[in-house]
């Protein structure tokens, strides 16, 4: 490795925390699809004139939502606050009931699942650039980018910022128990699951590679891989976004725009899909979205895959085990 990417890599490395506390809280993306009950579909906008209405009427009643959002598919998404433990959990749980509520009584249909109910019906693209330039990229690589974009909905955990290697250890964590934690978690359904779609897209952004996972690759050799990705979408000096698919590391070095190091990496690391990202703040990117009454099962699922916070006495035993 020359000294330059050296440099880099080892600046991105200091971004992590050289130790941290036992993992007591995470952040929920609970995805979900919403439809006209009555049939049709929405556009982009129908959707963002919803949630104003929502977020006008809501936020007292849903202390435990932080926001709503969209994804580039349209999907839903709340996003929690930090919750502590699983009453943290329950009570998200139950913020995510009412909002599910609002939008009935709104006249619509709403499907916590990971594939869109109806198929391509009511599927749409975020007319935002950055989500262009990727469904771009991705369509050169399968047919299935659309279906990826706009027809999978999850449901991804966040957790406080973890050393770069604690967040590898959960990687590989993760990839032994997956079968495992599918199998509880995502409920079978006939055809093609989310997993399967989203390995189709880009197998090299969303599987890690074995010396990763398997651990006999070493830390600095596992974030020079991920670094060495393509970046798909970068900002000019202008600060418009472009496509580019140079590494993290020509991205640094071709396009500054100003940000700091973290900002960058931040952007870069929106297009590794790995079944856990491995950033700053760690992401469980595996899940299916289901329905809120099930996110109190999250406990058992965080304390089967040893995380210590939620392995205390305090906490039940974890109810997964290493096939």
């Amino acid at each position: 490795m020359d000294s330059r990417r050296l440099r880099i890599l080892e600046s991105v490395l200091a971004l992590f925390p050289e130790s941290s506390p036992p993992v007591t809280r995470v952040g929920i993306e609970l995805e979900c699809f919403v439809d006209p009950a009555a049939g049709g579909r929405y556009g982009w906008d129908d959707h963002l004139a919803l949630q104003e209405r929502l977020r006008r009427g809501l936020p007292s009643l849903t202390p435990t939502v932080h926001s709503l959002g969209l994804e580039p598919g349209g999907q839903w998404e709340l996003r929690s606050v930090a919750l502590d433990g699983a009453e943290g959990l329950r009570a998200f749980a139950r913020d995510a009931r009412r909002i599910e509520q609002s939008l009935r009584d709104e006249g619509c249909r709403v499907a916590f699942q990971g594939i869109r109910p109806g198929g391509t019906t009511g599927r749409v693209i975020s007319p935002d650039r950055r989500a262009h330039l990727l469904r771009d990229y991705l369509q050169q690589r399968s047919r299935s980018a659309a279906e990826m974009m706009a027809d999978t909905a999850a449901c991804q955990l966040t957790l406080d910022p973890t050393p770069w290697t604690d967040a590898l250890e959960l990687l590989r964590a993760v990839v032994r128990l997956r079968d495992d934690l599918e199998r509880r978690w995502n409920p079978w359904r006939s055809g093609p699951s989310r997993r399967e779609i989203w390995a189709q897209v880009d197998p090299e952004r969303c599987v890690p590679p074995r010396g990763m996972s398997e651990g006999t690759w070493s830390d600095e050799a596992c974030l020079d891989h991920v670094l060495s990705r393509p970046s798909i979408v970068a900002a000019a000096a202008d600060g418009r976004l472009i496509p580019f698919e140079g590494s993290f590391y020509d991205a640094v070095a071709a396009l500054p725009v100003g940000d700091d190091l973290a900002a960058c990496f931040g952007r870069f690391m929106k297009h590794i899909y790995y079944p856990v990202k491995p950033r700053v703040m760690p992401e469980l990117r595996l899940l299916d979205s289901r329905e809120p009454e099930r996110l109190a099962e999250l406990e058992h699922l965080l304390a089967g895959l040893g995380l210590p916070g939620w392995c205390s006495g305090a906490r039940r035993p974890a109810v997964l085990s290493t096939p």
